[in-house]
């Protein structure tokens, strides 16, 4: 799909389907063959191939051309594998292309700031295009934070005595995969847009020709350091709360078999009076005598209560 942002004749910006030669912005999104040839064609650029755009090489994904900037960095969306979706930007004097391969909630919002303002020009849109990808990175993580939050209460509940199901462990364990998966998955966005915006801090005068854009360059790199700052407190805190899980696991586990343990030790005693008593031996003593089960019976429970006695004495249970 294709479609430009071009200037009305009462000064403001409106949406047309395909490629405008005037147009201040033009958006590709998961271009056929066809499309790419007519893109090309019609603007006499080279689009970069799927594969160019999910190079890690800086050298492939950023690029300075005589008459235009081509800057491929990780959006704030994500492909159908569940990676990230690249998305490249290739600035000029009088015109924003982007290429995509996935749907962009950050190219909603440039769209709506172009339809509001009149003068906006491409190197606005495009500073504003990765100011809302930072923004929705870190309302992503903001959203991810709540949920490790709650699940921390889910881990520490104020009531030991409460014992979790396996079901609920399992939900929690694989919620917390889920979770770091997802904060890795923004971590590598953050990582490319740091070294996109720094890219632009080096080419400020070919990127942000106005005061005002590259005083919002500054403020683009300090957002990501601590957007990233709080992906890693992110990161430290499913870790600890995977190693906290763990740990429950491992006391409700030895606390089971502890319990087990006394039980066996409380009848021991009761057990090997009961197997002396049970050989089958022609010649034992006492078999023929008459309170012989009674007392025998009595024996065993005072061996367990006694043993019983001495486990609470020593606080084993």
């Amino acid at each position: 799909m294709i479609w430009s942002l071009v200037k009305n004749r009462q000064g403001g910006h409106e949406l047309k389907d395909g490629v405008h030669a005037d147009a201040v912005w033009i958006d590709i999104n998961d271009p056929t063959p066809e499309d790419r040839a007519a893109v090309e064609t019609a603007l006499g650029i080279a689009l970069p191939s799927h594969v160019r755009m999910r190079a890690i090489e800086p050298s492939s994904r950023l690029v300075v051309e005589q008459q235009y900037v081509e800057m491929t960095y990780s959006g704030a969306s994500r492909c159908e594998d569940g990676s990230n979706a690249p998305v490249t930007c290739i600035l000029s004097r009088d015109c924003l292309i982007t290429l995509r391969t996935a749907e962009d909630e950050a190219i909603e919002v440039v769209r709506a700031f172009a339809e509001r303002t009149p003068d906006a020009g491409p190197h606005d849109l495009f500073i504003i295009l990765v100011d809302a990808t930072v923004e929705f990175l870190g309302d992503h993580l903001g959203t991810l934070g709540a949920e490790i939050d709650g699940i921390s209460g889910t881990v520490f509940h104020p009531d030991p005595k409460i014992r979790r199901s396996r079901r609920e462990v399992q939900t929690v364990m694989h919620t917390l995969g889920r979770i770091g998966t997802e904060i890795m998955r923004l971590q590598d966005a953050l990582t490319s847009v740091k070294r996109l915006v720094l890219f632009m801090q080096q080419h400020r005068h070919l990127i942000a020709p106005h005061l005002d854009d590259r005083n919002a360059i500054a403020i683009l790199g300090s957002d990501i350091d601590a957007i990233t700052n709080l992906a890693n407190a992110l990161d430290g805190k499913v870790d600890f709360l995977l190693n906290a899980l763990l740990g429950v696991i491992t006391l409700d586990q030895n606390q089971i078999m502890m319990v087990l343990s006394l039980i066996a030790a409380m009848f021991l005693p009761a057990t090997l009076i009961s197997s002396i008593f049970g050989m089958n031996f022609v010649d034992m003593p006492g078999l023929s005598w008459h309170h012989g089960f009674i007392l025998c019976v009595a024996t065993m429970a005072m061996a367990a209560v006694t043993v019983w006695i001495i486990f609470h004495w020593r606080r084993w249970m």
